[in-house]
């Protein structure tokens, strides 16, 4: 079997079709302070003061450790909002299906038990990829400078053992096929300096990246480069952060704020209009402040779910969302810990699966961030959650979690 990845688009589309957009189904506030010290290789994020993250429980991660690690966070205390002052609502979309239609039970709230109650999950596998420059390797480190560092900038993984790394450090695709060895294909990146990346999922199989705010677009099974698109420039806000929902890439706002930016209209990406409406699939969520309660409503169905917690003592934080064609509702919680001092010490994530009978599961997963600059990353799909974790020492390590 060869190894040209044309050969593999089978395979490679029902992977990202799967799994692409859990890392676009949910939203990151990116904390310009923690930042500077994760490009200095520390990876812990660390809450900011004007960047209002909400207080949550001292559970999912501590209680509802609804932490913070990254995407949702209220806008800053001089924005205003539409809704109630104590709630701060923020969007996230997710590349998938529209959920069920399937009669649905709403059970909320929600009592999301504390995550160091919960019993750590099974990996089916757990797949290394060391720091180096070998087509099994990932790096961390560019000569490009503040910016450029870090472990991969996005993955995609299955439950067979299908890989697939942004190694924007070494400027390529790194392939990790199940049952073949691992292969890599160069990008032709204008910088290292990757601020944002997403793979979207569709059966063209394409990857985002940003540059500040200019994207460009890459066939995400050769490498090549299909197609380029300047944003304003230093004038203009930097992205960091993309999700994908259906045909649409947003990128996404410190404040939650999603602004559409491409759309394919059947021949490729072109820029999106303005004002385009959120795709159907899109889960809205809404923080309350003081209380421990999170709410997310998800868009095409109508159905809304409500979470709580016991211990508000946490800053709630979701790490991936996404809504399931079965009708189920996936998340990944974690809290806020403003320890930067150990980026190899495991923090505690919750996964929460809602069916559609309404029942709630609640199961643990741990991860260490080491060099990847956002923390560990997830990628949710209709079988269960992969996770990216990162020690300084030892690298990257994909992990997959069944439901």
């Amino acid at each position: 079997m060869t190894d040209d990845p044309r050969s593999l688009r089978a395979e490679l589309h029902d992977l990202a079709s799967d799994v692409a957009a859990s890392s676009g189904a949910t939203t990151r506030a990116r904390d310009r302070a923690h930042r500077g010290i994760v490009r200095h290789r520390r990876n812990q994020r660390a809450a900011v003061a004007g960047l209002a993250t909400v207080v949550v429980l001292a559970g999912v991660t501590a209680a509802f450790a609804l932490g913070h690690d990254s995407r949702h966070s209220a806008p800053p205390a001089h924005d205003t909002t539409t809704v109630a002052p104590s709630t701060t609502t923020t969007t996230a979309v997710a590349n998938t299906a529209p959920p069920s239609t399937l009669p649905f039970v709403n059970r909320s709230p929600y009592a999301v038990p504390s995550v160091d109650q919960l019993t750590p999950a099974n990996a089916v596998y757990s797949a290394p990829f060391a720091w180096g420059k070998a087509d099994n390797q990932v790096s961390f480190a560019t000569t490009g400078g503040e910016g450029a560092s870090g472990g991969p900038a996005a993955f995609l993984a299955d439950r067979v053992g299908n890989k697939e790394l942004f190694d924007h450090s070494n400027g390529r695709l790194v392939f990790e096929p199940k049952g073949m060895a691992p292969y890599t294909r160069t990008l032709d990146l204008p910088s290292p300096a990757v601020t944002a990346a997403v793979f979207d999922g569709n059966a063209q199989h394409r990857l985002i990246a940003a540059f500040y705010n200019d994207l460009v677009v890459y066939d995400a099974f050769d490498g090549s480069k299909i197609g380029s698109f300047p944003g304003a420039g230093p004038s203009g806000p930097e992205i960091t952060r993309l999700v994908v929902a259906r045909s649409t890439v947003y990128s996404v706002a410190e404040d939650g704020a999603l602004t559409a930016e491409l759309h394919d209209d059947g021949s490729g990406y072109v820029p999106a209009s303005d004002n385009a409406p959120l795709e159907p699939g899109a889960i809205t969520i809404t923080f309350h402040a003081p209380a421990s309660q999170l709410d997310l409503s998800v868009s095409g169905n109508g159905r809304q779910y409500s979470f709580t917690g016991t211990d508000s003592v946490s800053t709630i934080d979701v790490r991936a969302a996404r809504a399931l064609p079965d009708g189920s509702l996936v998340l990944v919680l974690t809290a806020v810990q403003s320890d930067v001092s150990d980026p190899d010490r495991p923090r505690m994530y919750e996964i929460v699966r809602v069916d559609a009978s309404g029942n709630a599961t609640y199961t643990r997963v741990d991860a260490p961030v080491g060099y990847l600059i956002y923390g560990a990353e997830f990628v949710i799909d209709d079988t269960g959650v992969a996770a990216m974790s990162s020690t300084i020492t030892g690298g990257v390590t994909i992990s997959y979690y069944p439901f």
